[in-house]
């Protein structure tokens, strides 16, 4: 007798697809100065918001407003060319005008009077290089305010620029930027120019500005800060009470 056996075999194929390589980049480290040193900005227990150079340079240069407002919790609002009003979440319910309650710094110097005012736009936005934002009480290392802090960080790299803008209105723009690293010193000078006419009677702006720095590294550990600003501003701003 004969036998016949049927074997059956299976077949597996295997196609393996190749993806292409991700683009996701690692971002650099951003480190805040609330605690009189940097600090890498995770460990921070603070509630803090950093407006990089990034997010100024794609606004207009001569203005931080829409920049400001773009932080959750934090509004600049501008009644006027030239008239500011700073809120961390509401500070200004007693404030109808000017910025009150919210402490300002310009490179560790404070720009508050005695009186909790700020003139804010002693400063041209230009001269802004970065922002970190400290709403509520958290920000009391720099004072006794319960709005927020507001350090204002000019230049820190190696930078030479030239800037010349006209617009409607009678808007005119000019501003020269230069700092450099000289052995232990880091210089920078700014000067700007600034007017317009604005679309309305009774609020317009002239601004001329001044800015030189000097941060001189005298050892490893310490560093020497010191800074003139000079300007001449005029500015006009409509009320309802006025003709």
């Amino acid at each position: 007798m004969t036998k016949f056996y049927l074997l059956a075999f299976t077949i597996y194929s295997t196609i393996v697809f190749s993806q292409k390589k991700d683009s996701v980049m690692l971002i650099s480290e951003v480190q805040i100065d609330t605690y009189k040193k940097p600090v890498s900005f995770i460990n921070s227990t603070k509630s803090v918001s950093v407006v990089s150079q990034n997010l100024l340079s794609q606004n207009p240069p001569e203005r931080l407003l829409e920049s400001f407002n773009q932080i959750p919790g934090a509004r600049m609002e501008e009644r006027s060319p030239g008239s500011y009003r700073i809120s961390l979440r509401g500070s200004t319910l007693r404030s109808p005008f000017g910025v009150r309650n919210v402490k300002v710094y310009l490179d560790d110097f404070i720009l508050s009077d005695a009186s909790g005012n700020t003139y804010f736009n002693i400063i041209s936005p230009e001269l802004i290089n970065r922002m970190e934002i400290y709403k509520g009480s958290e920000s009391g290392d720099f004072g006794a305010v319960t709005g927020g802090t507001v350090l204002l960080q000019t230049q820190n790299s190696d930078k030479i620029s030239a800037n010349l803008s006209v617009g409607s209105y009678g808007t005119f723009n000019e501003s020269l930027n230069f700092s450099k690293q000289m052995g232990k010193h880091f210089f920078q000078i700014f000067q700007n120019y600034y007017r317009t006419d604005s679309y309305r009677e009774q609020s317009a702006v002239d601004r001329k500005q001044i800015f030189i720095k000097d941060h001189f590294q005298y050892s490893k550990n310490a560093q020497l800060k010191a800074m003139i600003l000079l300007s001449d501003l005029n500015y006009q701003t409509p009320g309802g009470l006025t003709p």
